[in-house]
């Protein structure tokens, strides 16, 4: 492995490493240790890795244990999308919704609120490396009416004790590059 991508870094802009790629298209992560194996060659400057899918939906509660994040982590970027805001938390809108429900203590189905939000991230981001600096993403900015929703949620982001993050990054990830915005709180 560490030959073919010292071999690549000249020719490309970027790599992307897989184990394999998996019968839906998506690609299967690397182990953590190739992580550490990754990050100490020379001519590597910097990682991005995906620790934690949440199957599609904009918001998620995290299982024991998770998210699986590397020692060497700097800055953990959590995303969550505007536009589970104001609906039920049941399994259509935030993945593993009933865990969700325990962790926040309210019944399955209530209204999405601010708080949940906010509460579920500082959960996601509880296990990262005391050093890492923590820059929520709020995506889908781009649905109408949803970016004063997001400047606004930004905002709450920025007075809540379990998040203590200094910007906010507002934009859509589906086409990327785009973003509309950093808040800083």
């Amino acid at each position: 492995m560490k030959k073919w991508i010292i071999k690549n870094l000249d020719p490309y802009p970027y790599l992307i490493i897989a184990q394999k790629r998996l019968d839906n298209g998506k690609l299967q992560g690397i182990i953590p240790e190739w992580v550490d194996e990754l990050s100490s060659l020379a001519d590597v400057s910097f990682l991005i890795v995906e620790a934690d899918g949440a199957a599609g939906r904009s918001l998620k509660a995290p299982r024991e244990g998770e998210p699986v994040l590397p020692q060497i982590t700097t800055l953990l970027i959590p995303v969550v999308g505007i536009d589970v805001l104001g609906c039920p938390l049941d399994e259509q809108h935030v993945f593993r919704s009933e865990i969700a429900a325990r962790i926040l203590n309210v019944p399955f189905g209530s209204t999405v609120t601010e708080e949940m939000i906010a509460r579920l991230l500082a959960e996601i981001i509880k296990s990262r490396p005391q050093e890492a600096r923590v820059i929520p993403f709020i995506n889908k900015v781009d649905v109408p009416g949803s970016l004063p929703q997001a400047r606004k949620l930004a905002q709450y982001f920025g007075r809540f004790e379990g998040l203590k993050t200094e910007k906010v990054i507002l934009g859509q990830a589906q086409h990327l590059p785009v973003v509309k915005e950093v808040i800083l709180c």
